[in-house]
């Protein structure tokens, strides 16, 4: 009883108001969990991430939640890029930080069996029936290429994205152009059955997308896109191309990467003839480097290997400790750090253009939440949340 002499008490809200509110809490932080299925992020990318996370199991799927395009993809060993059977996914990361997983259905490397368009639009990648898939980034959508009693192996993209290098396999292994809105191949050689090195280190676009470079055993054959080969020389022991980019900035030199006792040498040759331009760049205490392209100002771009690796091995992600992406001065000066990858990822691609690109290089954290795991949270979170509700009403009645 309140006398006169007394305050009154503040009134307390009704119960349903309560629940209410709580109600539209719970509502308003599972919606906000909930990736869109629409298109995400910006439609191009201009840059690299200065730092990449580790996606989680919760993190959604590319299917369930495109993004607009991918900047990075990377692979490895966590709970999300490989489960108890082996069979691996990676991380597609957009321009703005938003991580999305490609699920492989069986092994597979970033840069190695994935490969990352140049405009960041395309995955290129085995499907679960061993064909060539071909998923847009901006849909989730995949389409598939084929070969009776055989299958196609991506090595490199073109500048335009609209095409790409392939490993024909049937009953021999033939290299190609694969035109991605036709389906058309044509063939530009053939390449030995035993060639170990994984496919990243097979092929390289020149910047004008007129030309490819590629390995023939312990021989480079540069060809046009029409099929006329312009040059062919003879490698030195031990050394390959380099990577998917492997051409110069001014389409004239390629780059060549080999082992030596201090670590992964990269060089410059003439495109045409083979002779040396450079002295070699060496990446010490780097066993294998894999050169993803250039940046805008002029530096390679390189993703250096540590572990009991080589060209043949890079791909396994048991064999791998650690992956460095580095931009090197061709002229000799100290390689830096591009982008920071944390422990447990072992394989790493970089979209051209934002290698090119001068955009701000922002961290990219791990968001949103796959709608499964977000979910079990509405689950856990409602719950306990439904039963207060059914209390207040008992209360109230």
């Amino acid at each position: 009883m309140v006398t006169p002499d007394q305050p009154p008490r503040g009134r307390r809200a009704p119960r349903w108001v309560t629940a209410a509110a709580l109600a539209a809490a719970v509502a308003a932080g599972t919606a906000l969990a909930l990736p869109p299925h629409g298109t995400t992020g910006g439609g191009t990318v201009s840059a690299v991430p200065a730092a990449l996370g580790l996606p989680w199991p919760w993190t959604p799927r590319l299917a369930a939640a495109p993004l607009g395009a991918a900047a990075v993809i990377v692979g490895g060993q966590s709970l999300a890029l490989e489960d108890l059977q082996d069979n691996a996914s990676v991380a597609v990361v957009g321009p703005d930080g938003d991580h999305r997983l490609l699920p492989l259905g069986g092994p597979g490397s970033a840069g190695g069996t994935v490969l990352l368009a140049a405009d960041g639009h395309s995955l290129a990648h085995d499907d679960r029936n061993g064909d060539l898939a071909v998923t847009a980034v901006d849909t989730g959508d995949s389409r598939t290429f084929g070969v009776p009693d055989g299958y196609y192996a991506a090595l490199a993209f073109a500048p335009d994205s609209g095409r790409l290098a392939v490993a024909r396999v049937t009953g021999r292994t033939e290299l190609g152009l694969l035109d991605l809105g036709s389906g058309a191949f044509l063939r530009l050689g053939d390449l030995p059955g035993d060639y170990a090195a994984r496919p990243g280190f097979w092929a390289a676009f020149s910047p004008s997308g007129r030309h490819v470079a590629f390995q023939d055993g312990g021989t480079v054959v540069v060809a046009g896109t029409d099929g006329a080969r312009s040059g062919t020389f003879t490698l030195p022991a031990g050394a390959v191309l380099a990577g998917k980019g492997a051409w110069t900035p001014d389409g004239t030199g390629l780059v060549l990467g080999a082992p030596t006792a201090e670590g992964w040498a990269l060089s410059i040759i003439d495109a045409v003839t083979g002779v040396a331009r450079s002295a070699p760049v060496v990446l010490r205490g780097t066993p294998v480097g894999d050169l993803l392209g250039w940046s805008g100002t002029g530096t390679m771009v390189v993703a250096g290997y540590a572990g009991a690796v080589d060209v043949t091995s890079i791909g396994l992600a048991s064999e791998v400790d650690t992956v460095r992406v580095l931009r090197v001065p061709a002229d000799g000066g100290p390689a830096e750090d591009l982008l920071r990858l944390p422990d447990g990822v072992t394989s790493v691609d970089i979209a051209a253009d934002a290698m090119n690109g001068e955009g701000p290089a922002r961290p990219a954290p791990i968001w949103p939440v796959d709608r499964r795991w977000a979910f079990l949270a509405l689950l856990l979170v409602w719950w306990p949340a439904v039963g207060a509700l059914s209390a207040c009403v008992r209360r109230a009645g």
